[in-house]
């Protein structure tokens, strides 16, 4: 999902096709972005058993572990707010 910085709904959700997958690891390109003003978020679905260790939950929007920067809130460290609409987001930042 892309978002304008500190929107609260995404301008664009796009899906990864399996295709776009190497193992464990989805990877994909956006052209025409404006890296300053952009964030990002995952959301996955699957099954919802927490004895088995699967939390899947599409109304979530994560955070991607390995994001070089990150956004979305002003407090770092807060436990998640369910009524907070800027969850935690990554940012794209150049790299020359």
């Amino acid at each position: 999902m892309l978002y304008h910085h500190g929107q609260a709904e995404p301008f664009i959700e796009i899906p990864f096709p399996d295709s776009f997958r190497v193992g464990d690891v989805y990877a994909m390109m956006v052209f025409g972005l404006n890296l300053e003003s952009v964030e990002y978020g995952y959301r996955f679905d699957g099954p919802y058993d927490p004895g088995r260790g699967l939390l899947y939950d599409k109304r979530r929007v994560l955070l991607d572990p390995y994001a070089r920067s990150v956004s979305g809130r002003s407090v770092w460290g807060v436990a998640p707010d369910p009524d907070n609409p800027f969850p935690h987001r990554g940012q794209i930042i150049r790299e020359d």
